[in-house]
């Protein structure tokens, strides 16, 4: 297991240092290597009780939110918001099933809630 989880560590490392430098030289800004390093670790322990896949910067995304003109957190804050509120108004259909049968709301609720705690897998497991 540790032949895939160093190189993955080390290219998604290399791949945040380069990027923030990039546009810190760009913005006139600096960016600490050890601070990167445990913001990256942090991240990546967290979100691994989540079943989540390793994070890391991304050239693309970031050139897309710096051409648009986006310069705070609140810009992340928001894309992740308007994912979750897609996500969590599917919690409507809830009522639908609830009317037609309980066992079926129940189930639905179960799936739903598995999902978002866990990950899909065991939510779609727990919905079985």
């Amino acid at each position: 297991m540790w032949h895939r989880c160093i190189p993955i560590a080390v290219v998604s490392y290399i791949l945040t240092l380069s990027v923030g430098r990039m546009y810190g030289t760009k913005h006139n800004y600096k960016i600490d290597s050890n601070q990167e390093m445990v913001a990256l670790g942090v991240c990546n322990i967290w979100s691994s009780f989540f079943g989540s896949l390793a994070s890391c910067a991304s050239i693309p995304r970031s050139s897309v939110q710096e051409s648009g003109g986006g310069k705070t957190q609140c810009v992340l804050a928001s894309c992740i918001a308007c994912a979750l509120f897609t996500i969590f108004a599917k919690f409507k259909e809830f009522m639908n099933f609830w009317r037609i049968s309980k066992l079926d709301g129940a189930i639905w609720m179960i799936t739903f809630w598995g999902v978002v705690i866990l990950n899909v897998d065991y939510g779609i497991y727990m919905g079985f």
